[in-house]
C-alpha cells in the first residue's frame, strides 16, 4: 500500500464514527480511503452513512491535518499496520468486523500470536484497578501479550501494568 493511502487510513481510524463495517463499505464504494476522504457528505450519504454523522466526518476531516498526524506517530515511534498488511496479525484477521488498522510500538514477534484483549471502563474503580493489575500480572507471567483499544481506565491500566510486570 502506497504511504498515501496510509494517511486516509489512519484518518478514518481517528474518526470516532468510522468502525471496520463503515470503513469497509467506504473502501467498497470508492475503491480507496483516498476517494472517501474526499467525498461529499451527500455521496457519504447515498453510501449509507446516517446524515449527521456524514456532516460531523465533514467537518472532522476539515480540521484533520493528515500529514502532522502521521509525522506525530512516527515521532513516537508508533507504527500503523493495516489489514491488507503482510504484517498483520493473522489471528486478528480471523474475527468478525476485525480492525481495519492497527497501531503497534515495537515489533510484533510470534509469541505474540497469543494475545488477549484486556477492555473495560474508562472510569475506573479502585476495586477495578486492583483486579485489573492482578489479572494482567497473572496473564503476562503465564505468556500472553496483552491488547487493547488504547482507553483511558481499565486499556491504559492494562497496557501499563503488562509492561511494568515486564510483558508484551
Amino acid at each position: 500500500m502506497r504511504e498515501e493511502e496510509k494517511l486516509y487510513w489512519i484518518g478514518f481510524s481517528a474518526f470516532p464514527g468510522i468502525g471496520p463495517k463503515r470503513f469497509a463499505l467506504l473502501r467498497k464504494y470508492f475503491g480507496s480511503a483516498k476517494k472517501a476522504w474526499r467525498a461529499s457528505s451527500k455521496t457519504l450519504v447515498r453510501v449509507g452513512l446516517y446524515k449527521k454523522l456524514a456532516n460531523d466526518f465533514i467537518d472532522f476531516r476539515k480540521k484533520t491535518d493528515l500529514a502532522s498526524l502521521s509525522a506525530k506517530l512516527q515521532k513516537l515511534g508508533i507504527k500503523v499496520i493495516t489489514i491488507d498488511d503482510k504484517d498483520y496479525p493473522n489471528n486478528l484477521q480471523k474475527i468478525d468486523n476485525a480492525p481495519f488498522i492497527i497501531y503497534l510500538m515495537g515489533n510484533l514477534k510470534p509469541q505474540d500470536e497469543l494475545a488477549i484483549a484486556v477492555i473495560g471502563t474508562r472510569k475506573i474503580s479502585s476495586y477495578g484497578q486492583q483486579v485489573t493489575e492482578s489479572l494482567v500480572a497473572d496473564l503476562v507471567a503465564a505468556g500472553l501479550t496483552i491488547v487493547s483499544g488504547m482507553a483511558y481506565g481499565v486499556d491504559m491500566l492494562a497496557h501499563n501494568t503488562a509492561l511494568t510486570t515486564g510483558g508484551r
